[in-house]
């Protein structure tokens, strides 16, 4: 880890939630001993007949006090669902079964864990909390622990009392072997995952485009990241028609914000570009009611690259990583882009407009171009929710990976299964890419009714405006919120996403080129 000087993500906002400020203050220590004061969080696992007790899994757990613990199960019969509260040699134990799902990593089963145990804490109160490690590793319960912790409310400060830090334990042990640079790391992802939900839950109406250049601004100030913010008309200037097109129904001044976090090796960049849809209404190809009051998720990928980059300011990473957000409201007007209507991208290729509710590709086809234009990135991966048509494909249990270079795939996929998020890749077969043509434009934004694969033919008309560079495309619609996956939370923000980013930018190597 490097330390750097920084503000404090909790202060950038009175609105963020209070765990955000107890994340970056609560004390964090490794163990080797129990605490008479404190909880101990203990994953157990179910046997493989009904009539059997749960297994303990804390490797380090005393033998005298794991039997005792055993003795007791077998006595009030408990059969290793959910959560067991339990108190064994004078001590207090919280029981938690792991996910029985068979494909399921041990890193999300053990996140999952922690999720399971923070509902438990929300009701008792404990002040002092010791994880115990063992199958299941104590740091990726520790990240579930600080996600089901989470809680985002607008309210006035009467009803904003019950979540205050105070209520949250003052002191987390690991009752593992993990180093503090360990828990650094673990400290510092877990605070920028929660910057991240902040960010998607918070309402539209507040964190517009204009809003979210703010806080960025304001969150970067004192870390060792160089931001800049461009307008309207900066846009405008450098050609980004396709972006601006999008922006056109708003009163709100689009938004490209630029983060460069220098590497270890500062000869070489990795581009990370999120969608930042502040809110969706479909513009003018208007929503449906009943599916548009959550379209303030759908600047869900570029959060999770703010807090990837927040992130990175702290553990340099191995090459210069740049972030590229596109923040922006789709909204009808008089002013509004129409279908038909035929607009430029930087890069000179014109588009036809056949449904503004396919509006996030052409905010990233500019991006796109611009990080390939101002940085020759070594690696792109963007990030969005971008087709609802990915439900249909891999359901909300995991996101949709795409490419042009299957080694980038590959390389990708690797860091999501180290970093416990499941992603599937889809086949950019040639049969769809010739489907995005445009009968009186280079392009078009959507393909005819009949061919489907709808989020396939999202990544070829994106693929249009990266050249030969290594690019991945993630298609998180239906993990960025009220997932399915296990090891994430299932209501509200998950900040899918943000830990395969960060594992790609550490890892980056001469290998993935």
């Amino acid at each position: 880890m490097t330390v750097v000087s920084e503000n404090k993500l909790g202060d950038v906002l009175n609105e963020m939630p209070p765990a955000l400020r107890w994340i970056e203050d609560v004390a964090i220590s490794a163990t080797a001993d129990l605490n008479p004061q404190a909880l101990h969080i203990v994953a157990t696992e179910k046997s493989d007949t009904e009539q059997a007790t749960p297994t303990l899994l804390a490797a380090m757990l005393p033998t005298a006090v794991s039997e005792s613990i055993h003795t007791d199960l077998q006595a009030c019969g408990w059969n290793g669902n959910g959560t067991y509260l339990h108190r064994a040699s004078g001590q207090s134990f919280l029981l938690v079964a792991a996910s029985t799902h068979k494909n399921v990593s041990a890193t999300r089963k053990a996140r999952q864990i922690g999720i399971d145990a923070a509902s438990v804490l929300a009701q008792f109160k404990y002040q002092q909390v010791v994880i115990c490690g063992g199958k299941y590793e104590a740091l990726d319960m520790f990240d579930g622990l600080v996600m089901g912790l989470y809680r985002l409310k607008f309210k006035d400060n009467a009803a904003h009392k019950d979540d205050k830090e105070a209520e949250l334990p003052q002191a987390v042990e690991l009752l593992a072997k993990c180093d503090t640079a360990d828990i650094a790391k673990r400290r510092s992802l877990a605070r920028a995952v929660m910057f991240t939900r902040a960010l998607q839950d918070s309402p539209p109406n507040w964190m517009h485009s204009e809003k979210l250049a703010e806080v960025v601004a304001k969150a970067c100030e004192g870390l060792p990241i160089k931001f800049k913010a461009f307008g309207r008309e900066q846009m405008r200037e450098m050609g980004m028609g396709s972006f601006l097109a999008v922006a056109a129904g708003s009163s709100k001044d689009p938004k490209m914000l630029v983060l460069e976090v220098e590497g270890h090796d500062s000869s070489r960049n990795i581009a990370l570009v999120g969608k930042g849809v502040t809110f969706d209404t479909g513009g003018i190809s208007l929503k449906p009611p009943a599916a548009m009051m959550d379209m303030k998720y759908d600047m869900s990928g570029a959060a999770a690259v703010i807090g990837t980059m927040l992130h990175l300011a702290h553990a340099k990473p191995a090459v210069n990583v740049i972030g590229l957000i596109g923040a922006v409201e789709n909204m009808p007007s008089s002013m509004a882009v129409r279908p038909s209507d035929i607009v430029t991208a930087m890069n000179g290729m014109s588009i036809e407009i056949l449904n503004t509710d396919a509006e996030g590709r052409l905010v990233l086809a500019d991006l796109l171009c611009y990080a390939c234009k101002h940085y020759e990135p070594r690696l792109i991966v963007d990030i969005a929710t971008l087709t609802g048509a990915v439900l249909m494909a891999v359901g909300s249990c995991g996101a949709a990976l795409m490419t042009n270079k299957q080694q980038a795939a590959d390389y990708v996929r690797n860091n999501a299964d180290i970093a416990g998020e499941p992603i599937w890749q889809l086949p950019m077969w040639d049969e769809f890419r010739k489907e995005v043509k445009g009968s009186y434009s280079d392009l078009k934004n959507i393909t005819s009714p009949g061919v489907r694969a709808g989020t396939i033919t999202a990544a070829c008309f994106l693929e249009k405006f990266v050249g030969d560079t290594p690019w991945v495309h993630l298609d998180i619609a239906g993990t960025a919120y009220d997932s399915k996956a296990t090891g994430y939370p299932n209501k509200g923000s998950t900040a899918f996403g943000l830990r395969t980013m960060e594992s790609v930018c550490q890892n980056f190597s001469e290998d993935m080129q």
